[in-house]
């Protein structure tokens, strides 16, 4: 049995309940992209669920930015999904997968970028206003995906070290590999789906809205920046990343761009 909840540009499909299900406890939310550099939220956060007990939910919208082609018996699913851990003080932890997200130009120039907007923050929108009564009293969006990599600035951030950040907050500290803080004094510039879910996350709730940075290294697979994460999060919310997914995920990855390097050497 499955409930759909219908917004005013998304589905929410609630699954093995006729309603939408009651989490338990001081709920919370991790959120993360799989489409970023160096993939290294989606390994974080792919490790932290197993199985088809912990999917929950599923979001649909005319306004993500799906490809055309699919392919049987193994289509690619295109939706974000929600997912439910339970942390030993038996609160419940949701973690938001954003499976695609709208294309932008890495610039800061202006005359870019003029759509990001309007097919970003619908779907955010939704999403946040559904989940809200729930009473989440934090969320928290993990992220390697900032326009620095772009540009002639070095070392902003080192490996093994990250932001976190509390929305609308006037300070900014980086924690290096020695859990030392420094006041960052560059400003990060970061990519729509993370600042627009933070910003709506504080404007739509009362609760934190934080987003962790990570130096996106210049690998495949950055599991610098995964185990940071990881870290962290069992630090904050008290899950452990369960090591099968991990080396799973991770094996995934690498195959895949051995792939992409052995296509790209034949063409």
């Amino acid at each position: 049995m499955k409930y759909i909840e219908q917004m005013k540009d998304t589905e929410i499909v609630w699954h093995n309940s006729n309603a939408k299900p009651f989490f338990k406890g001081d709920v919370k939310l991790i959120v993360y992209s799989q489409d970023e550099y160096g993939s290294a939220s989606y390994l974080a956060g792919s490790s932290l669920v197993d199985g088809k007990d912990s999917h929950v939910a599923s979001v649909y919208s005319k306004l993500m930015n799906v490809e055309a082609i699919s392919a049987i018996p193994d289509p690619v699913w295109h939706e974000w999904r929600l997912y439910e851990r339970k942390n030993e003080e038996n609160d419940s932890i949701l973690i938001l997968r954003i499976s695609n997200t709208f294309p932008i130009e890495p610039t800061l120039e202006e005359g870019y970028n003029r759509n990001a907007w309007l097919y970003t923050y619908p779907i955010i929108r939704d999403v946040i206003l559904s989940l809200k009564q729930y009473n989440p009293s934090e969320m928290f969006f993990m992220t390697s995906d900032t326009l620095e990599r772009y540009s002639s600035r070095i070392d902003v951030l080192k490996n093994g070290e990250y932001i976190e950040y509390e929305w609308n907050s006037s300070d900014m500290y980086v924690v290096n590999t020695n859990l030392q803080k420094r006041e960052m004094e560059e400003d990060v510039y970061l990519v729509p789906i993370s600042w627009v879910f933070a910003d709506m996350f504080e404007a739509f709730t009362d609760a934190k809205s934080i987003i962790m940075v990570c130096q996106g290294a210049d690998t495949p697979v950055d599991e610098i920046s995964t185990d940071t994460m990881l870290s962290l999060i069992e630090e904050k919310y008290g899950l452990k990343y369960i090591e099968s997914e991990y080396e799973r995920i991770r094996d995934l990855l690498l195959s895949a761009q051995t792939l992409q390097g052995m296509i790209g050497d034949w063409e």
